[in-house]
């Protein structure tokens, strides 16, 4: 049998982090030709980290441009947990992004906290300002999985949940954890909700 080994040559190796733990969780494209990479940090300004660190675990963006320098960096966070799982660009030229927060309004988060976690969602200019920032839940568990944007500018939160009617949420609890849906428009208000799931574990 012959073998036949394609070289693959790397044209660019970088390391993004500080002290601690750095962890990306994607990246995304831009039309532009930049590229955002996404994920969790809990190391201060040091290393290649240049963004300040506000509690447990804050959410990070590196903005680089086509050819792999840095642009910006950005941390977003409380005192406590706060991490990301999306990340999209509307329609409008805004960057929307998912995740969880343990944190109270602390750290540069502004929106309130309702339970143990909270879904929160972000929407920020391309130079990472912060245009838009709320939380969704009741006193439970609530945290947001991915994201949607349909050609009428309606978008998709998908999350999961133990919280019932509480807090901002306004569809029943049916188990332990359940598929937690909200339609919101690009400016996060929430005018549809729906939970399913049975008397278990669903996600």
């Amino acid at each position: 049998n012959l073998t036949v080994a394609q070289q693959i040559s790397v044209n660019s190796d970088v390391c993004y982090g500080g002290t601690s733990n750095d962890v990306a969780q994607g990246f995304l494209d831009l039309p532009s030709g930049n590229k955002i990479i996404y994920g969790n940090s809990n190391s201060p300004v040091s290393g290649t980290k240049t963004s300040s660190n506000y509690g447990l675990s804050d959410i990070w963006l590196i903005m680089l441009d086509a050819d792999g320098n840095e642009v910006w960096q950005k941390t977003y966070g409380g005192t406590f947990d706060d991490r990301v799982s999306d990340l999209i660009l509307l329609s409008t030229g805004e960057l929307l992004l998912l995740g969880a927060s343990e944190s109270s309004n602390t750290g540069n988060k502004t929106s309130v906290s309702y339970g143990s976690s909270d879904v929160w969602l972000l929407k920020l200019d391309l130079n990472g300002n912060v245009l838009l920032d709320k939380a969704f839940g009741g006193s439970g568990i609530d945290t947001g999985d991915k994201l949607l944007e349909y050609s009428n500018g309606t978008i998709m939160l998908f999350c999961s949940s133990s919280s019932g009617i509480e807090g901002n949420k306004t569809s029943v609890n049916h188990g332990i954890l359940d598929f937690w849906v909200i339609k919101i428009d690009s400016e996060g208000q929430d005018f549809q909700q729906a939970s399913f799931g049975g008397d278990s574990f669903d996600s």
